[in-house]
């Protein structure tokens, strides 16, 4: 029974977010306090990409993504410190790769 409410948890995290969403919303409407404007913006960027998240997490088990998975991607940036940079493992191969990487990938 736990395996099949976990299966379905997506739809309830679905669910809610949208009635937090209304409630946002006619709140908004009916007080006309510009001050929810990024609560609502929130809310209506978050609530679907959550769900999936929940929908992929419930069918597979994990939440990780690979990192080999996100190398592949044309447009992987990720974006540290310098002194959060030093504490990899491969600073100088990172560095490297960084300073030949080729045009069309921008940044």
């Amino acid at each position: 029974m736990r395996e099949r409410s976990r299966r379905w948890a997506w739809l309830g995290v679905l669910i809610i977010g949208l009635i937090l969403y209304v409630v946002v919303l006619r709140t908004l409407v009916h007080t006309q306090n510009p001050n929810l404007v990024p609560s609502l913006i929130l809310l209506g960027a978050t609530v679907v990409p959550l769900s999936f998240l929940t929908f992929a997490q419930a069918r597979t088990g994990r939440w990780q993504v690979p990192a080999s998975a996100l190398q592949m991607h044309p447009h992987a940036t990720v974006v540290v410190d310098e002194a959060a940079a030093q504490q990899l493992k491969l600073v100088d191969y990172y560095k490297a790769t960084y300073a030949s990487k080729p045009a069309w990938q921008g940044i």
